[in-house]
């Protein structure tokens, strides 16, 4: 519960930057697309951290890998 109060009130002050580390890592499946619509709706960047590719792949248009070769775009 904190955690979608804290990025309802992060997107509610309308900054032009969120910085999320592994976001989907505490929140149940029941949530994930909530989570989802207001991280899609939300009209700034986002640099996120995560290891699910599944929620990557929903919520960005442009995905990085860090690989032991450097960062490489995957999408």
């Amino acid at each position: 519960m904190k955690l979608k109060l804290l990025l309802f009130l992060m997107t509610a002050l309308d900054p032009e930057i969120l910085i999320l580390d592994e976001v989907t890592r505490n929140i149940s499946p029941i949530n994930q697309e909530k989570i989802q619509n207001l991280i899609q709706s939300f009209k700034g960047c986002i640099v996120a951290v995560s290891h699910d590719r599944s929620f990557l792949e929903a919520c960005f248009s442009k995905i990085w890998e860090l690989t032991s070769r450097g960062l490489i775009k995957i999408t």
